[in-house]
């Protein structure tokens, strides 16, 4: 779970990517894209799966589920991301 603080950390790093590539945002979803085309099918469906979870978990004020969009807060994109089964060792392989 990330803290305000972790989260207004990973914020500024997302501003200077040339100080942090590793946290320019861009970079990231390219890697991720790659990542998740490597690993297959599996790996798409249950990022898509944990995604729809972590929406849920919104709610819209009256108890309604999420909103549907499917644009997650920082810390739970980051929940997806380590859920889904060798994303994380394919990401941080390349």
């Amino acid at each position: 779970m990330l803290s305000s603080a972790d989260d207004a950390t990973l914020a500024t790093m997302e501003r200077r990517p040339t100080e942090f590539p590793r946290s320019d945002p861009g970079l990231v979803m390219a890697r991720l894209k790659q990542a998740v085309s490597a690993l297959g099918a599996a790996a798409h469906e249950a990022m898509k799966r944990l995604a729809l979870k972590e929406d849920a978990k919104v709610g819209d004020g009256a108890g309604g589920g999420g909103g549907g969009a499917a644009v997650l807060a920082r810390p739970a994109f980051l929940d997806v991301l380590l859920a889904v089964p060798g994303l994380d060792e394919v990401m941080l392989a390349n």
